[in-house]
């Protein structure tokens, strides 16, 4: 009854047993996760400004003032857009460890 199969397997479930044996390898310590930052600014849409199309002096004056207003309408965008990451970046920076 000496088989050789039976004597093939045995030899690896002993060193299969002496590894078992030795000390795990240490895995390094990672750094804490950073905190999740969510912007939540208002969406945005492009600025659009009219098309110029005037024929006398009180057409060129209307275009004007339909310019002017759309060009505030963009600025009033953009100060909302830069309060709001300003606000976002003073909490990310008082979040910091």
């Amino acid at each position: 009854m000496n088989n050789p199969t039976r004597r093939a397997g045995v030899i690896p479930l002993c060193l299969l047993l002496c590894s078992a044996c030795s000390t795990a390898p240490t895995v390094p310590e990672l750094p804490p996760p950073l905190p999740l930052q969510i912007l939540q600014c208002a969406p945005v849409t492009p600025c659009q400004l009219p098309t110029p199309q005037y024929r006398n002096n009180r057409q060129l004056a209307q275009t004007l003032l339909a310019t002017q207003a759309a060009l505030a309408s963009c600025a009033a965008q953009i100060d909302t857009v830069a309060a709001c990451q300003n606000r976002t970046a003073s909490n990310a920076n008082e979040q910091t460890f």
